[in-house]
């Protein structure tokens, strides 16, 4: 069995850049939900446009889902 050689730098890189992406998710979230635009929230996260609009699509499925009844 072969394990490929660990590198700690490499791997600090790859942490960092996932956690960059997901606050940078995070904030087109906060942005559509104050009524931005996608491209508006694009322009201020530098995510692309389409993955923006995706957020979107999965942002009104959730909010036109009826909540349970108390």
């Amino acid at each position: 069995m072969f394990v490929g050689e660990y590198d700690y730098d490499t791997d600090i890189k790859v942490h960092e850049e996932v956690a960059r992406e997901q606050k940078a998710v995070e904030a087109a979230r906060n942005a559509l939900t104050m009524n931005l635009t996608a491209e508006q929230a694009a322009q201020i996260t530098g995510l692309p446009l389409d993955q923006v609009l995706e957020l979107q699509k999965e942002l009104a499925a959730t909010t036109a889902q009826p909540s349970p009844a108390n």
